[in-house]
């Protein structure tokens, strides 16, 4: 009996051997960790700033299933693990103004250092060194709208200006292209006007009988005139920005390509981004009117946590445009892939119907045109004053005559 106590003596020890470390060892040694930051940076449409800190930890015990604790302030937090990237994750909120330019000091404890630090506390005696710390830095949060102020107006007044510009100062340097390179529209005029008109050519000083140049005197309207023209060189100078522009490649970068087709071709991109942006706020409004699970429909697609809340966590006073401009800002992405798409299909539409023409194709062609136009007025113009001018004459001789026969 007495042997068969000692031997359960023996194996309790060697039981408790091996056990003690397994129980008492909740601590990691020699860690090894990685960490990053993220905070919320747009306050505009998320109602606290959220700040997360991942970290990647390896113990040389190899230190497993454990529970970690970390001290931010004076707040408490517990640290979740990742299922999927078995990655350690701290959390915490605080108010926009609290949330200025600042840095956090991240402190980790495991389970052996945090139970040394909370008797610390009660004791009142100095506090324990962490398993180690962590700071992430926080540039602030802006609560500025995303669509500024200035943003529209400073739009149409470009808009605005720029038509201007092709309208009234467009002409001119039209006109001032036409009289000093009249080998360009030369003949196109002479085959509309030199049978009824008698021209002789463009831009010299026989084109029209005025009474100037019949008296000599320098036309001072066209040296007027020629000065606000544009160039033989500035001519060609944009041919040459245009053959430039057409043996450009396409970029392979998903906003490279944005701003390629967007300097070329605004006047088709913009209509285009305007109607799939109006087309997608549309929709994700209707769809949460509807009663659609959006959370549900997030959580399926594997979106980012905070994402998911601040859609969870949307007052019903909000309204739905509150919802729908959050989802609208999360699918940013694809709302620009799909202006991508819309803007190739208008450009094979119109490539298909041969109209297909960059921003300096267009207003070199409306200039041409526009200064068409001009020149013909301003030739018709001169022909009626030549023609009064010569009837006026004709009534003042048969007048002179009249009163030679009465005499």
């Amino acid at each position: 009996m007495s042997s068969f106590c000692n031997i359960l003596a023996v194996i309790f020890c060697l039981f408790s051997i091996i056990l003690i470390p397994t129980v008492s060892g909740a601590a990691c040694e020699s860690p090894k960790y990685s960490a990053n930051g993220y905070s919320t940076q747009d306050g505009f449409f998320h109602y606290s700033t959220t700040y997360i800190v991942e970290f990647a930890l390896q113990c040389a015990n190899n230190y497993k299933d454990a529970t970690f604790y970390a001290l931010v302030g004076d707040k408490t937090l517990q640290l979740a693990v990742s299922e999927e990237t078995a990655k350690y994750q701290v959390s915490w909120q605080l108010e926009h103004a609290d949330s200025g330019a600042q840095t956090f000091d991240v402190h980790i404890y495991d389970e052996d250092k945090f139970a040394e630090h909370k008797k610390a506390e009660e004791s009142g005696s100095s506090s324990v060194q962490p398993l180690f710390s962590v700071q992430h830095y926080h540039a602030g949060t802006s609560r500025k709208s995303w669509l500024s102020s200035e943003f529209l107006p400073e739009r149409l007044s470009s808009m605005g200006m720029t038509s201007l510009t092709i309208r009234h100062f467009g002409r001119y340097s039209f006109q001032r292209h036409c009289v000093q390179n009249a080998s360009v529209l030369n003949s196109a005029l002479i085959r509309l006007w030199s049978p009824q008109h008698g021209l002789v050519r463009l831009g010299s000083s026989a084109s029209v009988p005025s009474a100037s140049h019949q008296n000599g005197s320098t036309d001072r309207k066209r040296i007027k005139f020629g000065r606000l023209t544009m160039s033989k060189e500035l001519y060609e100078r944009k041919m040459r920005i245009i053959e430039t522009q057409k043996e450009e490649k396409v970029p392979e970068k998903f906003f490279a390509k944005i701003h390629y087709y967007f300097k070329r071709y605004w006047y088709i991109a913009l209509p285009v981004h305007i109607a799939v942006c109006s087309v997608w706020f549309a929709a994700l409004y209707f769809a949460i009117k509807s009663g659609m699970d959006v959370v549900a429909l997030l959580e399926r697609l594997h979106l980012p946590d905070h994402w998911v809340d601040k859609v969870r966590n949307v007052p019903p006073s909000a309204g739905y445009v509150v919802a729908a401009l959050i989802l609208y800002k999360i699918a940013t992405p694809f709302r620009y892939a799909c202006t991508l798409v819309g803007i190739r299909l208008t450009f094979n539409a119109l490539r298909r119907w041969g109209k297909l023409r960059t921003t300096r194709e267009i207003d070199l062609t409306v200039r041409q045109r526009l200064d068409l136009l001009i020149e013909r007025q301003r030739l018709r113009r001169r022909t009626k004053k030549a023609a009064r001018h010569e009837n006026g004459n004709g009534k003042k001789q048969s007048s002179s005559r009249t009163r030679i026969k009465l005499d």
